[in-house]
């Protein structure tokens, strides 16, 4: 659950930074949009990878547990590497996700999962998929930390 509050709370920020855009009225593909959006996107992983950091730091400060603290890190890194941050994107604006979700082809996992499956560019269905992959990683990975302790 903490897990998912904190991919919620990321997309969340993703969804405040488009507005941001919407606000100073650029549009989307615009050659303000391309400078912009490097740096935003440098700025909002940078977000990711801190906030990842510090909840996992304050799990191990509050559990004493090293192992749980490391899998809540690695189980957020895996779920927002799969997708699960761009589905809950749509599902926190109550939108349909796009049939095409071209972009993606730039996540190294996502489009790994494909080109699996014969697909040129990314589909709903393979962001789908893709999430439930990293669910499964995310667990093997839980059950083989758990065995350290």
């Amino acid at each position: 659950m903490l897990i998912i509050f904190m991919i919620g709370f990321l997309a969340i920020q993703d969804i405040n930074g488009f507005k941001m855009f919407k606000a100073f009225n650029i549009e989307v593909g615009s050659e303000q949009y391309e400078r912009g959006f490097s740096s935003y996107l440098t700025l909002f992983w940078l977000f990711a990878l801190i906030l990842g950091l510090i909840v996992s730091y304050l799990y191990f400060t509050f559990t004493g547990d090293k192992s749980e603290a490391v899998a809540v890190f690695i189980v957020y890194a895996i779920m927002i590497l799969f997708g699960l941050e761009d589905i809950l994107f749509y599902v926190f604006q109550n939108k349909p996700i796009p049939n095409e979700l071209g972009w993606l082809m730039n996540n190294f996992a996502i489009s790994r999962v494909a080109m699996i499956m014969k697909q040129s560019t990314v589909t709903k269905e393979v962001l789908s998929i893709s999430v439930f992959i990293g669910a499964i990683i995310s667990s093997i990975s839980v059950k083989y930390l758990k065995r350290l302790n």
